[in-house]
């Protein structure tokens, strides 16, 4: 199973999510780590390479095992919540980003299982998300 870092950015009561180029469904930014690397590391490298963003004060939200969106197998996905500093913009293998509310789906917006049936939700609950 692989593993993957992923991470939760929240600007006024919405939360950002990701394309990737060819695909039609949004899901939470990050990447598989580098060997060696810390998930601290990954998400910086990451967020830079997908989003043109300096990124710290990450804080572990959950772990998740969940089908891939992309791959044959499940994942275990690590989410961080993440500052960042500068504006995000697609770069890299991502082709649009999109601040999601609590009313992403009246959009017709497909989400990732772990964006749509794990993070949502909960920052829902909190009212992280409005």
């Amino acid at each position: 199973m692989k593993t993957k870092i992923g991470a939760i950015i929240l600007k006024e009561g919405k939360i950002l999510a990701v394309r990737k180029k060819k695909t039609d469904v949004f899901i939470i930014p990050g990447g598989q780590p580098n060997e060696g690397e810390t998930p601290e590391e990954t998400l910086k490298r990451e967020l830079k390479e997908e989003l043109g963003v300096e990124s710290g004060c990450f804080r572990l939200f959950g772990t998740f095992v969940a089908p891939a969106m992309f791959e044959a197998e499940k994942i275990k996905i690590a989410v961080y919540s993440a500052d960042i500093d500068g504006e995000p913009r697609p770069c890299s293998e991502i082709e649009e980003i999109c601040w999601l509310g609590k009313y992403w789906e009246d959009e017709g917006i497909k989400l990732g299982s772990v964006l749509g049936e794990k993070v949502l939700p909960q920052l829902i609950e909190w009212r992280f998300v409005r």
